[in-house]
């Protein structure tokens, strides 16, 4: 019987599926490991610090680099360091304070604003936090800390404010999302090469076919 070389279509075809499944693993496993990285840099960021008498009523303002619109809140903390503050006299430190925070964007234009005062403050971690809200777009803005009534407590000393990403482990969650793709489409392309290299080292992409017989 009379044979001649044709195009192996299934070779073809299960080669495309092959290096699809690598380009899918590879891409999601990069993804998975860019949110991963990103999720300890939010956690290590201050987008925003400056130095504010909390005593005087005054007007403070430093630039607030957002980049993390994923945190579920951002709160801004006074760096406090005394060793007899607790859970239960923090807010005596801070007895008559009240103000405001503004976040502004590029153009001027107001994003949020939210006021605080001494009830509202809390001793989270080493620090005391002054004021909590929801994030905002990503972008470089302007926040603006107004002391309307100061703490005659506090008085004597500026203090270092900082905005810190407020974050609970479920940001994480698209980093397993995507690693989890990644791996399933690394298994697929493990178990499709196992078939698909050996043909195609033995056999190229043509197949023997019996010619037609007139």
């Amino acid at each position: 019987m009379r044979t001649s070389n044709a195009i192996a279509k299934g070779r073809i075809i299960a080669s495309v599926f092959l290096l699809a499944s690598i380009g899918i693993s590879v891409y999601f496993g990069i993804s998975a490991w860019k949110w991963h990285s990103d999720f300890y840099e939010w956690i290590d960021a201050t987008p925003m610090q400056m130095t504010v008498d909390l005593a005087t009523p005054s007007m403070h303002s430093a630039p607030f680099t957002q980049t993390c619109v994923m945190a579920h809140g951002q709160s801004i903390y006074v760096a406090f360091d005394d060793p007899d503050a607790n859970d239960e006299n923090i807010g005596e430190y801070f007895a008559g304070l009240q103000g405001t925070v503004t976040i502004r964007d590029l153009t001027g234009a107001e994003v949020l604003a939210k006021p605080f005062d001494a009830t509202g403050v809390r001793l989270w971690g080493d620090d005391p936090m002054l004021v909590g809200f929801h994030p905002f777009a990503n972008g470089d803005y302007t926040a603006e800390i107004k002391i309307e009534q100061g703490a005659s407590a506090l008085g004597g000393t500026q203090y270092d404010l900082y905005a810190r990403n407020e974050l609970c482990g479920l940001e994480l969650m698209p980093a397993y999302v995507l690693g989890a793709i990644s791996a399933l489409a690394a298994l697929i392309a493990c178990v499709g090469g196992c078939y698909t290299v050996p043909s195609i080292a033995r056999d190229g992409f043509r197949v023997q076919v019996p010619d037609d017989v007139g």
